[in-house]
């Protein structure tokens, strides 16, 4: 048996219906991938604590001779979170920006 066409009032709640659907999808997506990249984020950052590659080997208190190469600095992990936190929100931000920001643009017959 084939379903009735819908009435016009109908038709503008089931595309209305299928709008927010498709916002919900976008949002749930949006929501993965700031998940996504706070937990790759966060193993990453906690990772060089947890590891030790050469315990036996110390970096001398002084260099014998100055070298050209960079040198790595610790920083500490409320440095990390502080940063992450804030390039996250700026992500975080510009998708929503493009994505759920109404338009402003006037429709002119």
């Amino acid at each position: 048996m084939v379903p009735p066409t819908p009435l016009p009032s109908q038709r503008s709640e089931i595309s209305s219906k299928e709008t927010l659907r498709q916002k919900l999808r976008w949002r749930r997506l949006t929501m993965a991938l700031i998940g996504g990249m706070v937990i790759v984020s966060l193993q990453i950052g906690t990772s060089s604590r947890a590891i030790d590659p050469a315990p036996h080997m110390a970096m001398p208190a002084h260099p014998t001779q100055p070298s050209s190469q960079f040198q790595t600095i610790e920083q500490p992990f409320w440095v990390k979170a502080i940063v992450t936190v804030g390039g996250l929100s700026l992500i975080g931000l510009e998708l929503w920006w493009f994505l759920y920001k109404p338009s402003t643009t006037k429709n002119t017959p």
